[in-house]
């Protein structure tokens, strides 16, 4: 592969940064899926970069979408 000045690198490196990823901060993910769980949600990562989307486990519909950590939490702490 080649970069965008035209130097050659690995396909696991970056160096440019012209790639960019949704990042996620999977331990705040498994915390919120522990606590969804519980009350029968499954949340997941969004497209958008650090959002989350909200599904009830029993039928699969949308319960929110593209929210942040704390709204998430909230969210799952409405449906206790």
């Amino acid at each position: 592969m080649t970069c965008g000045n035209g130097t050659k690198y690995p396909c696991n490196t970056n160096p440019c940064g012209l790639f960019t990823l949704t990042s996620y901060d999977p331990l705040v993910l498994e915390e919120l899926n522990k606590k969804a769980k519980k009350v029968g949600l499954h949340v997941a990562h969004a497209k958008k970069a650090e959002l989350y989307s909200i599904r009830k486990v029993k039928n699969g519909k949308l319960v929110a979408k593209n929210v942040d950590a704390d709204e998430a939490a909230k969210i799952i702490k409405k449906y206790k």
